[in-house]
């Protein structure tokens, strides 16, 4: 069934290196004017950078988390998917076919491996004969007999198809291979320590023949630091032709595999999928470029009296430089997002809504922040399980930008994905990146970016993930902190009960009271002053338990005088308060005659050689929020002021 738009998924790793990029390029390429928005899901493996760097061995490598980003596809309502399955599998635990069959449901092409059989088709460059050639080139034409070889990842499947090649044509040209003339690196550059294994245990090499171009890379910087000339002292050769080759000094002989390409036939077979069509799995013929790495001559120079090469290199520098100078200019704005992040750290809506702010200010055209309800904690040597929903907390499209109350997130689950909350139009190809700080995963920001701005946003989804992380802490700081607050608000009034009377105590009735104050805003209702007379005197001529057993009398006649709708607290020595709200049943003269009733009825039958007394006060208030009750507990004798000068001198009988 045709649609208005579609929707199409790209998964890819490694983009800090050529290949991969070029291939994501292409598919962008592919995608302008079509009716489509495209949604790049990046892996990446930060540890690259940071190994050359560290004087210790780094043992707080997180880069597995890049890994989870993966599974956030199949929220995304996709109607196929791009896995550039070469690019990314190197750093998966499980097999090709685990990973392909995560995302049962949706048709896909993979690149660079096979497609599972009935859910995809395949675009495969033709690994062994590329690699072939350059064997065939260099005993063949060059005469190199002691040839070293770099391969790729040991499961990857082009390093295995390139690697059978070498061992091949070495064993046909009837060339020893011992297990001290192959090394295995990670497609990246940063293998300088297998580069030198590989020369120190095998002096007098004739040629290193590297699995890609950015291994060659490698392998020109140690040969420099030896003092080997390459091209002449060594043969030096790669695999991939990304634009770099052309430029190298000397120039690397490598084959050609067009990334940038590769990446337009996987979009235009991701349309065919979408349309209905599932087209045929196809292996790309590969070309071997000479160049001077290996000791010829470029075969695609083209000199006509100006010298191509140069005026190569002069572009490459001006556009490195431009490229260096931009990031630099932009490196000022992460310190500053920061800064200002960390001054509404307990504020979550203005902690994302800054965020997009900061987006919107670098010029991309649109930005979506989800996050997770709550932050997973995902260990190294923890399974993950991908979350079944996630949140938008802030957005901006165009001159639309807005952050949520974390209450009023958008949901995003299996059937209402991504594509639901961005723009309806086509021809949008955003950048998802993962926001997580250490073990803690926080969610994912997708931008609307070009790929030259890809490096730099990985910078800033880094720094963001450590300020979600802030955020966290402080709102759980934030929050412990109000819940002390209560608790030690609570401590002050915390409802303990007289020992003796067994009623409450002032702290017990200031709870009660507070809380009967807050739950009747707007009603009236009446405080009692109960003060016990001459509790003294009954101390003095009786005893303290008979003391005791006066207090507990007057706690007994006012609880029982308020019935089970009053609050009765003992909050002195012979001083009582209670609380009732106005009713027919309670008001202001029924209470005195009902206390002063029970106090009669009491000393008529008690059999005491005295009279337990009481004097009585009643302080009508309205029951509002902010009313302060230690003022009007505090001036409880003013209440009683009349009765107690009208009470008798004596309580003996």
């Amino acid at each position: 069934m045709q649609k208005d738009k579609y929707n199409i998924g790209v998964l890819i790793g490694n983009t800090h290196i050529n290949q991969p990029m070029e291939l994501l390029r292409g598919i962008y390429k592919a995608a302008e004017d079509e009716p489509i928005n495209v949604t790049f899901f990046l892996g990446t493996q930060s540890s690259y950078f940071y190994q050359k760097m560290l004087v210790d061995e780094n043992t707080d490598n997180y880069d597995y988390q890049y890994n989870t980003i993966y599974d956030y596809a199949k929220l995304a309502n996709l109607d196929a998917m791009i896995i550039a399955y070469g690019s990314l599998g190197i750093f998966l635990k499980e097999s090709r076919v685990e990973f392909l069959n995560r995302f049962e449901g949706i048709p896909y092409v993979v690149l660079e491996d096979e497609a599972v059989e009935g859910k995809g088709t395949s675009i495969i460059a033709d690994n062994y004969a590329g690699m072939k050639a350059i064997m065939e080139h260099l005993i063949t034409v060059h005469g190199y007999q002691k040839i070293l070889y770099l391969s790729g990842p040991r499961d990857n499947n082009d390093a295995k198809e390139r690697k059978q090649a070498y061992l091949d044509l070495m064993r046909i040209h009837g060339l020893a291979v011992t297990e001290f003339q192959i090394a295995y690196g990670n497609y990246s550059e940063h293998v300088e320590t297998q580069v030198n294994a590989l020369l120190d245990a095998n002096p007098g090499a004739e040629a290193l023949v590297c699995a890609n171009d950015e291994m060659a890379i490698a392998g020109y910087q140690v040969c420099e630091k030896r003092g080997l000339k390459v091209g002449k002292d060594i043969a030096i050769t790669g695999f991939d032709d990304v634009e770099m080759a052309r430029f190298m000094d000397p120039t690397l002989t490598t084959v050609s595999q067009d990334g940038y390409e590769i990446g337009i036939k996987a979009m235009k077979k991701a349309i065919q999928i979408c349309r209905g069509v599932m087209p045929a799995s196809e292996r790309l013929i590969t070309e071997l470029r000479q160049r001077q790495s290996c000791g010829c001559k470029d075969d695609d120079s083209r000199e006509s009296g100006i010298n191509q090469h140069k005026i190569g290199t002069d572009y490459e520098l001006k556009l490195r430089v431009n490229q260096l100078t931009e990031f630099q200019q932009k490196s000022w704005y992460g310190p500053f997002l920061m800064q200002n992040l960390l001054l509404v750290a307990d504020q979550p809506v203005q902690f994302y809504k800054k965020v997009v702010q900061y987006l919107k200010g670098m010029g991309m055209k649109s930005a979506y922040l989800y996050v997770l309800e709550n932050s997973v904690v995902h260990a190294p040597e923890d399974s993950w399980k991908c979350p079944d929903e996630i949140r938008l907390a802030a957005f901006f499209e165009g001159k639309n930008l807005q952050a949520y109350e974390p209450k009023e997130r958008p949901l995003v689950k299996k059937g209402h994905g991504f594509a639901q909350l961005e723009k309806p139009d086509g021809g949008h190809n955003y950048i998802a990146f993962t926001l997580f700080s250490g073990e803690r995963f926080y969610g994912l920001m997708f931008c609307e970016i070009s790929p030259d701005e890809i490096a730099y946003m990985y910078l800033i989804a880094l720094l963001l993930g450590n300020c979600i992380r802030f955020l966290e802490v402080s709102m759980k700081e934030h929050s412990e902190k109000k819940q002390l607050q209560q608790k030690n608000k609570l401590l002050s009034f915390i409802s303990e009960k007289d020992e003796l009377t067994e009623l409450y105590n002032r702290r017990g009735l200031m709870e009660h009271l507070m809380a009967l104050n807050q739950e009747n805003v707007g009603k009236k209702a009446y405080l009692i002053f109960v003060d016990v007379d001459h509790l003294k005197e009954i101390n003095d001529c009786f005893g303290h338990l008979e003391g005791d057993y006066a207090i507990k009398t007057v706690g007994s006649l006012l609880r029982d005088a308020l019935g089970s709708g009053g609050i009765v607290g003992r909050i002195g020595g012979d001083e009582f308060v209670g609380v009732v709200l106005k009713s027919p049943m309670f008001e202001r003269k029924k209470i005195r005659q009902q206390i002063a009733t029970a106090s009669n009825r009491h000393n008529a039958h008690s059999g005491k050689p005295y009279y337990v007394d009481l004097s009585i006060g009643i302080k009508d208030f309205i029951c509002t929020e902010n009313r302060d009750f230690s003022k009007l507990l505090n001036n409880a004798d003013s209440y009683m002021y009349k009765e107690k000068k009208e009470r008798r001198p004596s309580v003996k009988r």
